[in-house]
């Protein structure tokens, strides 16, 4: 069955509501092909669109489909403003979605896939640290395969999470804690596209995650 258009162009751009963005994640992929030139990933002023349209029917029309983590991210995102303790513990779910689905996806034993899929996972800072490494080849310049900078962040926003899921009284977190979550958040979900051979999903996290990498600039 083939993917929604705008399911599609919204996973492959990091920010929905920019007009200027609108399928830069989509194009980039057909930039071998078309003539798309990016000279800085992070900043679209930059682009220049001479684009032969024809090589996005095979994209729009394929199978791709947006990850129920994402759209379970965007929900959180949506709610940022709205309600902040809801949209933080929402984002952890996205991430403990994004790398059970990903575990599933890539491990050879389907009885792996079940339990993962049905049953309590470790904390998430260790699937990150222990489990996932062996489901993928690619690795830091410190030979993990997340940046420590991010498994150590969210052994910390766990608790943050834990505390607001069990104590009545906690606090809710502030805007800074809740936009650090998200961009976390986003950028761990982008990492497993990378590592799941979606190649262009590298050029939507920050600059400090691909820093984190060995090999050649994005």
């Amino acid at each position: 069955m083939a993917a929604s258009g705008g399911s599609v162009t919204r996973w492959r751009r990091p920010e929905p509501s920019a007009t200027t963005r609108r399928y830069a994640g989509l194009l980039t992929e057909c930039s071998g092909h078309a003539g798309l030139t990016v000279s800085n990933t992070s900043a679209f002023e930059d682009v220049v669109w001479n684009l032969d349209w024809s090589h996005l029917e095979g994209i729009l029309d394929g199978d791709d489909a947006e990850p129920l983590a994402r759209e379970i991210y965007l929900e959180a995102l949506a709610l940022e403003s709205e309600n902040r303790r809801a949209a933080y513990i929402l984002a952890f779910v996205a991430v403990e979605t994004g790398v059970k689905q990903f575990a599933a996806e890539q491990s050879d034993a389907l009885s792996e896939a079940w339990l993962l899929e049905n049953f309590q996972s470790p904390p998430i800072f260790k699937l990150l640290r222990e489990y996932v490494p062996r489901l993928t080849v690619i690795r830091t310049k410190d030979g993990d395969a997340f940046p420590r900078s991010m498994s150590n962040f969210f052994q910390q926003a766990a608790e943050k999470r834990n505390r607001l899921m069990h104590r009545r009284g906690e606090a809710p977190p502030t805007d800074r804690e809740l936009t650090e979550l998200l961009r976390w958040v986003n950028d761990l979900l982008y990492l497993l596209d990378w590592f799941s051979g979606e190649e262009w999903a590298l050029l939507w996290v920050g600059e400090e995650i691909k820093a984190a990498y060995a090999g050649p600039a994005v």
